[in-house]
């Protein structure tokens, strides 16, 4: 008899790649992807997928994707009877609906509030893509305390085992909850398997993909543009992702301005793993220089795209600096050597391509995160 598993995710589409709301909606893509294709003859899966988007309306009757996987999609934010209520209250209610209906053995879900008030004869999993203040702002107190000091310690009660995607949620964690902690990374789509590495010429043509928001740095790498242009090192820069901060958005392009670097950097806004992995053929180098990350996916996307990569210590690229170090990766933070940065862009130079598109393939690709998380599902 198959292990029945209610997976609870982020999905604003099911033709997997063509649209996406973010790194968690890519990667609950990915793996819903993995899932199907594997058709496994020890689970069978209902997959609750909120639109992060609102566009969908609920239907309970459950669509069949594959023999051993169906999903009912929701939205993030509904009107009940023609009143809108705060989102996780409806999506509790979508959730205890599918519950009562399916009577999963295990309740695994990719944010933890989403298991609160499940009954303990499920085995409860939640998977953390972030934790408190980390990848965090302000919003408002009454925000703050909710889902920094509330929701947590709430959650935890209704919490078997946690997966996180990296060591800075599992140490801070680790603080919190005696249940036990797995490290479950991210996976990378496919469509960046591609090897391609564009055949050095001017201008030498660096990308960096993120949503515009100040702590993805964007004015930091603006800078490191303007460095290398006055010492005369010909590059263009092309920067993919929607803003959402105007006042961010607006203060980079008076940085722009004021570097004259208008007719050097491109912004594409928003574009669907297709299109982000053919700019990226179209390049030399990427470049991510975010302050803080739970995982970090867009600088491993890159790399498997055989695109070397001037990147901060953030996220896995911190937690396995000594391997990324020699293989495709610049690192650039408060104590960088400028110098380093230009030998490593130099056409002349060989070391930026010792990329080990092996590893990442055995690391990062769907069927080994699922695997991982079917093991876990196996010792429930």
């Amino acid at each position: 008899m198959k292990t029945k598993i209610l997976l609870i995710m982020s999905i604003s589409t099911l033709e997997f790649g063509t649209k996406n709301a973010g790194g968690v909606d890519s990667v609950c893509q990915e793996i819903l992807k993995q899932i199907i294709k594997k058709n496994s003859r020890e689970f069978d899966y209902r997959i609750l997928a909120f639109d992060p988007y609102s566009a969908v309306t609920y239907s309970a009757i459950p669509l069949q994707l594959a023999d051993n996987v169906s999903v009912v999609t929701a939205s993030s934010n509904e009107k009940i009877c023609g009143v809108k209520l705060p989102g996780l209250l409806t999506q509790l209610m979508r959730i205890r609906q599918q519950v009562n209906d399916y009577n999963p053995d295990v309740v695994h879900a990719h944010a933890s509030p989403w298991l609160v008030g499940i009954n303990k004869r499920h085995h409860r999993i939640a998977t953390l893509h972030a934790y408190k203040w980390i990848c965090r702002k302000k919003v408002s107190a009454l925000n703050d305390f909710l889902y920094v000091k509330a929701l947590p310690a709430i959650s935890n009660l209704f919490t078997d085992e946690y997966t996180c995607v990296g060591d800075i949620i599992k140490k801070d964690l680790g603080k919190d909850t005696k249940n036990p902690i797995h490290l479950i990374e991210n996976p990378i789509n496919e469509a960046f398997f591609t090897r391609h590495h564009r055949t050095s010429s001017e201008p030498i043509k660096l990308v960096t993909c993120s949503v515009i928001t100040p702590r993805k740095r964007l004015d930091r790498i603006i800078s490191l543009v303007s460095d290398l242009v006055s010492r005369n090192i010909n590059v263009e820069l092309t920067i993919i992702g929607p803003s959402n901060n105007k006042d961010y958005n607006d203060r980079l392009i008076a940085q722009i301005n004021e570097y004259k670097l208008l007719d050097r950097i491109i912004f594409t806004g928003r574009k669907n793993t297709f299109e982000i992995a053919d700019i990226y053929k179209k390049s030399d180098f990427g470049v991510f220089l975010s302050e803080e990350e739970t995982f970090g996916l867009a600088p491993l996307e890159m790399l498997a795209s055989g695109l070397p990569i001037i990147a901060t210590p953030v996220g896995v690229l911190a937690d396995d600096r000594v391997f990324f170090s020699g293989n495709g990766v610049c690192y650039f933070d408060s104590n960088s050597n400028f110098s380093a940065v230009i030998e490593f862009i130099n056409p002349k130079t060989e070391s930026h391509k010792n990329i080990q598109h092996s590893y990442l393939e055995e690391r990062f690709t769907s069927s080994s995160i699922v695997r991982m998380y079917e093991k876990l599902y196996t010792l429930t």
